[in-house]
């Protein structure tokens, strides 16, 4: 029997209207396909093509001041340049060189409290949008604040990308500090335990025991401390790690005592009047406790004062985490070190008075910005795009992470996938999960301070090394001809006021807040 069919339908079931509505729909199909056929068979713009075919041929001449930046550069760029079917080149460059004149090459690699003084003067290219966009494919929201808000930006604009954070330790000789008879001395005279010292008071006094006693291994009395670092950087850094919690108090994020914006910012100088403030009581007090600490130490500077704990003569030393496998590579230490955070203060300097406050539990207040590297891209390139792309792929999440965990380069993070997950921290060779795990910890909590809203930040105005060497000056006639601190505390004030004479009063006010990223 046939079957008869619906009025209206075909042999699919469809109405007469809906079969025009698809019949239409596939026709504006059609045409949409030989359009975008059409626009493929065209000449292509490069840019829009792979990047190997965009920066292909090209050169990237990148200035380096040496180590560990260098490597990082060396090893890591080949990546980029691979993939690009370009090339890199290091350009060395000396660091007395990064404030005065143009650096050589298309990107730079500076510290980040310099990147003010070239924005400042209109000798950067701001970073291109397409890498500091939201839930853009290079991940700038997972850059950590300190350095997506702060030390990337100079007037709320972003002159540079990351590629090696800050990251410094406090190292201690375990296993003297374990061995019962130093255990029962040292508590005997100190009336504590020895451990791992949490306030700078408790280093001195552990640098104080250990002075001029003999260590395993070496057949001469040796001093506690390493001496002093020749550069005038790494000295301006030990200062202000003891500055930093004698002088600013540690406000908690949940503390419910209001405290102003003037109390809680200012540091190096007043942050509404512009009042030099480096030679109040807090900064000479940690001039004070620097100079204690030099009896400990050995009367020369070095180049490197880490090398006298390697050596098995320091008990104490602050080192990046680089260190650590230069440490294991002597047999005298090897294993018998532990690491804590660098220490804080027992006091702190009370900021509107200048008196002292006890602080049960010790002040820790993180030290941020004093070290890392970060890359910009000078106005002198006319194709900054290959520069930024370079920079770009070393920091980004996956080549960032494998930077961040070899050892050579310090362990400085600068993204939280650095803080996350199994990232390969073992590499660093502490031995036991439990002391990696330590690190990590560590690194996470200076670098986040979840429980501090007020850090300080290392000085980062455009004239930010005239004061740095103005000041470290005077801390070197105070640790090594006998200057009093309060004398030359109070002539580095008196320098930098000469310094700033010159400027604005509302143009410092204004670079200042910006240094600490605050509102003009």
């Amino acid at each position: 029997m046939q079957r008869k069919s619906c009025p209206g339908r075909n042999v699919f079931g469809l109405t007469a209207p809906l079969r025009r509505v698809l019949w239409f729909g596939f026709a504006v199909f059609v045409a949409g396909a030989i359009l975008v056929a059409g626009l493929n068979c065209g000449p292509k713009s490069t840019k829009t093509s792979r990047p190997g075919g965009y920066f292909e041929g090209m050169v990237v001449r990148v200035a380096c001041s040496g180590e560990p930046v260098s490597r990082v550069i060396s090893t890591f760029g080949r990546r980029w340049a691979s993939n690009v079917a370009a090339s890199v080149e290091v350009v060395p460059y000396g660091p007395a060189t990064a404030s005065q004149d143009d650096l050589p090459g298309d990107l730079w690699v500076i510290p980040p409290a310099e990147m003010p003084f070239w924005a400042a003067g209109n000798k950067l290219h701001v970073v291109p949008d397409s890498y500091t966009a939201r839930s853009g494919a290079y991940a700038w929201e997972g850059i950590l604040p300190l350095y997506r808000n702060k030390l990337l930006l100079w007037v709320e604009k972003a002159y540079a990308l990351p590629l090696l954070g800050d990251a410094f330790l406090c190292f201690y000789r375990k296993d003297l500090f374990d061995d019962p008879q130093h255990q029962a001395a040292f508590k005997r005279k100190y009336k504590r335990d020895l451990a791992a010292p949490e306030t700078w008071e408790q280093f001195t006094d552990i640098a104080d025991y250990f002075q001029g006693q003999k260590r395993p291994g070496i057949d001469h009395l040796c001093p506690s401390l390493p001496p002093l670092p020749a550069s005038d950087t790494e000295l301006d850094r030990e200062f202000y790690l003891l500055a930093a919690p004698i002088a600013r108090r540690a406000v908690r994020e949940d503390e419910r005592q209001p405290v102003s914006d003037v109390e809680l910012f200012s540091f190096h100088y007043d942050v509404d009047t512009g009042g030099v403030r480096i030679d109040t009581g807090g900064f000479v007090k940690a001039l004070e406790s620097l100079q204690k600490l030099q009896a400990y130490r050995p009367a020369e500077t070095s180049a490197e004062p880490p090398l006298s704990f390697q050596s098995g003569e320091a008990v104490l030393c602050l080192a990046s985490p680089s260190w650590i496998t230069r440490f294991n590579e002597n047999p005298r230490v090897r294993g018998k070190f532990g690491i804590c955070r660098v220490p804080g203060s027992g006091y702190v300097c009370n900021y509107r008075f200048g008196d002292t406050e006890g602080i049960p539990g010790g002040n820790h207040v993180p030290y941020l910005g004093a070290g890392g590297w970060v890359a910009v891209v000078p106005r002198t390139n006319s194709q900054p795009d290959a520069a930024f792309a370079l920079a770009a792929a070393l920091s980004d999440v996956q080549t960032s992470c494998d930077v961040v965990i070899e050892p050579a380069c310090g362990g400085g993070v600068f993204r939280r996938e650095h803080l996350q997950g199994q990232l390969g921290w073992r590499t660093f060779g502490l031995g036991d999960a439990r002391s990696t795990e330590h690190l990590v910890e560590i690194l996470s909590d200076v670098a986040l301070h979840p429980q501090v809203k007020d850090p300080v930040m290392r000085l980062r105005i455009p004239q930010e090394r005239t004061h740095r060497e103005a000041l470290d000056v005077q801390i070197r006639l105070a640790l090594g001809q006998g200057k009093s601190a309060v004398d030359a505390i109070k002539a580095a004030g008196q320098s930098w006021r000469k310094l700033d004479s010159g400027v604005d009063l509302k143009e410092r006010i204004s670079n200042y807040r910006v240094s600490l990223g605050l509102g003009r």
